[in-house]
């Protein structure tokens, strides 16, 4: 069986191969990757890697046929990404083609491509058109209204997420009515698919996520550092940082010591060189933690490595996911894996990940009073915290079970395989 994935990021093997740095995010699609071939799967493998660099060509490594292609834009294409891609598929004579991820420009160039003659399976990641009505973070215009030049030269523009969103929602809605079959995992994703198009065929799959998670120390009360707040990405509106950051006075009344840290840019100190890589967003957030004067109790920790990021994880009290939707979040995942008690928004899919009060506290988006309650409730939990984090354990460790999903994606595929033999 012959299979061809579209993967917007570059495995570990063909970074180290063309020499270039191995991106921080999506470990989770290798280990999808290794888990589907060393079951010993009489599996074929090619992988379509749009890529932003010079580098261009075919790669075979370590049985896996790679085909690295020009990249598009997130929500534009242009004819000669079509040929690329018609090239590929030439090349390779895939079965089928699975595209990982709808909402990009370069799934929909892989449906033109395939034309009819290759059938689709695409994986459901996030959902622009589900996320269109959320991607600006509920900020008020006023708070949109912080530009940079990073904005200027990228078009990112806070005033303008929802645009931004709608093109690739117009494009992720061309790709699911081009697919046959597709893989999600959620509620909130299934409702959303079959309102596209009720004709394709849903497969439940949940996530395979980076090989670290799995093994090695779990999170326990006695050694992490005691009220101290982890969120995992502050790089858009959408990802709720903010309302975090208006909570934190309501927890700071109770528990004086808190400390919140963030994934991403420091924008409480910078250089003028470090600015130009600043979006109109990281700028609202530096105004808003001067604002609540919070300057001390915000940290900002840069881009980490899966090593570093599991570190930071085992150091919470409490890990916070805040965004405004998700469908369902790798780093949520990640966090019930290794134990840390969780807080997450209401919002999307994640439901469908958290059961309120036994495996983690669930609030409404935009009740920073919640939030700042659900916080202060894990605070004074102490050490009773281990029950909610063995909860959390066990029930991310089946969710997310290796062995378990590489066999439901080699069904799945075997499942595809015999309906387009028959036809």
């Amino acid at each position: 069986m012959r299979v061809l994935w579209l993967c917007n990021t570059m495995f570990p093997p063909l970074c180290e191969h063309l020499g270039v740095p191995c991106p921080t995010s999506c470990g989770w699609m290798y280990s999808a990757a290794m888990g589907l071939l060393g079951n010993k799967n009489s599996i074929q493998l090619g992988i379509i890697c749009p890529s932003d660099t010079n580098i261009i060509g075919r790669f075979l490594i370590n049985g896996i046929e790679y085909f690295v292609v020009p990249n598009c834009g997130l929500s534009s294409y242009s004819i000669s990404h079509i040929d690329d891609c018609i090239k590929v598929l030439e090349q390779f004579t895939p079965n089928f083609v699975h595209i990982y991820g709808s909402e990009t420009a370069y799934s929909a160039v892989v449906c033109k491509a395939c034309s009819g003659k290759y059938p689709i399976l695409v994986n459901i990641q996030g959902l622009a058109s589900g996320i269109l009505r959320y991607a600006d973070g509920c900020l008020e215009f006023k708070d949109k209204m912080f530009v940079t030049p990073l904005d200027f030269y990228r078009g990112t523009f806070p005033l303008l997420k929802k645009s931004m969103f709608r093109k690739r929602g117009e494009m992720e809605k061309y790709v699911i009515s081009s697919a046959s079959y597709v893989i999600g995992r959620t509620r909130w994703d299934k409702a959303h698919i079959l309102s596209i198009n009720p004709s394709i065929n849903y497969y439940h799959l949940n996530e395979t996520l980076r090989d670290s998670f799995y093994e090695g120390e779990r999170w326990s009360y006695e050694n992490c550092e005691k009220h101290r707040i982890f969120v995992s990405n502050s790089n858009e509106p959408l990802k709720g940082t903010h309302q975090v950051i208006k909570a934190l006075p309501l927890i700071l009344r109770e528990f004086p010591d808190t400390e919140l840290y963030v994934i991403g840019p420091d924008v409480l100190d910078y250089n003028f060189r470090q600015y130009l890589h600043f979006t109109g967003y990281q700028m609202y957030l530096r105004s808003l933690i001067k604002k609540l004067n919070v300057q001390k109790q915000v940290h900002f920790l840069g881009t980490l490595s899966e090593i570093k990021m599991r570190e930071q994880y085992l150091k919470a009290n409490v890990y916070v996911l805040p965004s405004s939707v998700e469908n369902s979040s790798n780093s949520l995942g990640e966090a019930q894996l290794l134990g840390v008690p969780a807080i997450a928004s209401f919002a999307g899919g994640t439901p469908s990940m958290v059961e309120d009060g036994q495996t983690g506290f669930l609030y409404r988006y935009d009740d920073t009073e919640e939030l700042a309650y659900n916080v202060i409730n894990v605070f004074n939990m102490q050490g009773k915290a281990e029950d909610l984090s063995q909860n959390e354990m066990r029930m991310a460790f089946v969710r997310h079970d290796r062995k378990r999903n590489a066999e439901l994606l080699m069904k799945i595929y075997n499942t595809i395989f015999q309906e387009i033999s028959q036809c």
